[in-house]
């Protein structure tokens, strides 16, 4: 006989992912909404629980891997492809634990809806 996780620890980690994707999407709306508000010259309250302060400044944007990359074509030349399939046919296999992101169970919604029709 099979056994099982336990059903109220899924539904509360499938909820929580959701809870957080759902928080992600609405920090990030809210955030660039406070950055047009700084940009156009609003300032931050001083009387409230929280303080945010906004700076701006110019970076450099490089990607280091996309320069190693390149640097490595131009030292290997053709051998590029040979190298890089060489690199990961050798690199050692390494067992790694993960959850997808859950998905309604169509079992579940037949099985609740034959239910709800009786």
């Amino acid at each position: 006989m099979p056994k099982y996780l336990n059903q109220e620890e899924v539904t509360r980690y499938a909820i929580l992912d959701a809870e957080i994707k759902k928080l992600e999407a609405e920090k990030k709306a809210l955030r660039e909404e406070l950055i047009e508000g700084f940009k156009s010259g609003l300032l931050c309250p001083r009387r409230g629980p929280w303080i945010l302060t906004f700076s701006s400044q110019e970076r450099r944007q490089i990607s280091w891997k996309d320069e190693l990359l390149r640097l490595a074509k131009d030292t290997l030349g053709k051998g590029w492809k040979k190298y890089v399939t060489r690199i990961e046919t050798e690199a050692p296999v390494v067992p790694t634990d993960m959850i997808l992101p859950p998905k309604v169970n169509p079992d579940y919604e037949a099985e609740h809806m034959q239910k709800v029709a009786s």
